[in-house]
């Protein structure tokens, strides 16, 4: 299953401000479960990917966070074009 939303515009950080994508999903159906968890500009450009991940306890929520590298902040053109993309499988 892939879900992708778009985010709200948000502001290039100022000075190297650190960036973190904090993601929370939850498994509710089989034994176990995967999510990778990519930051896009656009349709098709990852800026920066975490995964996959791995849990097997069915109704639980997991929080996945990825701290944006200072040379993935300035790979970004287009702050009001970004994307999360959320791979599940679950088994």
């Amino acid at each position: 299953t892939v879900l992708e939303v778009g985010l709200s515009t948000l502001t290039q950080p100022q000075g190297g401000e650190p960036v973190t994508l904090s993601v929370r999903v939850s498994q509710v159906a089989g034994a176990q479960g995967s999510v990778t968890v990519q930051l896009r500009e656009g349709a098709s450009t990852v800026i920066t990917e975490s995964g996959p991940h791995t849990w097997s306890t069915q109704n639980t929520v997991q929080e996945f966070s990825v701290q944006l590298t200072a040379g993935e902040v300035a790979s970004i053109s287009d702050w009001s074009d970004l994307r999360v993309r959320i791979l599940f499988t679950v088994t």
